[in-house]
């Protein structure tokens, strides 16, 4: 789960990698904006994160060629903007200057910062989730945008796997399953409460702990 699922990028990713895009073959922006169905910005960030990875050249701006894989692209003489803040956030994410669980400064603070418009630092942004640098807020979190934890994600990748084995094993129809989980985490928060309020000098004695006869 270290990228988001985005059809427009994986699909057009696994034909360049596959052959059935093949090299050299050129394609315009605006063919594969239409068949995606995708807006211009959308398509302009996909080709760009591809373009990255060393599976696309852009000739012209408009007009894009499969490249052969593996081989990225080094960004050399005047960089653009948009490739500025992109580096230079994902360094930041890398070198641990913005870690787990800090919120990036608004679309504001990093435009002044780099003296460009809020909508290059929104497009920026969202290059760096498609890379799976970058990821919106979840509940509970500030609005904004947070670097990644890759070893969160692959913790929540387990527990899915582990909760799709559980409801396996125990029979459960897919309609029910969802509020038998509900109802197993309410249960264990009550229990970890309990646990929590039994707990001095960091010693549980919850006696339910122990086993019969102690």
């Amino acid at each position: 789960m270290t990228a988001p699922d985005d059809p427009m990028l994986t699909t057009l990713r696994e034909e360049i990698r596959t052959g059935a895009w093949p090299q050299g073959v050129i394609r315009t922006k605006e063919s594969l904006r239409r068949r995606f169905g995708e807006t211009h910005s959308k398509t302009s960030v996909v080709v760009s994160v591809l373009r990255r990875q060393g599976l696309l050249e852009v000739n012209g701006g408009m007009v894009v060629r499969a490249r052969k894989s593996g081989t990225p692209v080094l960004l050399t003489g005047p960089v653009a903007f948009g490739d500025l803040i992109v580096a230079t956030i994902r360094a930041r994410v890398q070198d641990g200057t913005y870690a787990s669980g800090f919120r990036l400064p608004d679309l504001s603070a990093v435009a002044n910062e780099f003296g460009v418009t809020p909508q290059a630092v929104r497009i920026a942004f969202t290059e760096l989730k498609l890379e799976g640098i970058l990821r919106p807020h979840r509940a509970g979190e500030w609005a904004g945008s947070y670097p990644v934890d890759h070893k969160q994600e692959e913790r929540e990748a387990r527990l899915v796997d582990d909760l799709h084995d559980a409801m396996v094993r125990g029979g459960w129809w897919r309609a029910d399953f969802p509020e038998a989980v509900q109802n197993g985490l309410q249960t264990l928060v009550t229990r970890l409460r309990n646990q929590a309020l039994h707990t001095a000098g960091g010693e549980t004695k919850l006696a339910t702990c122990r086993p019969a006869g102690q």
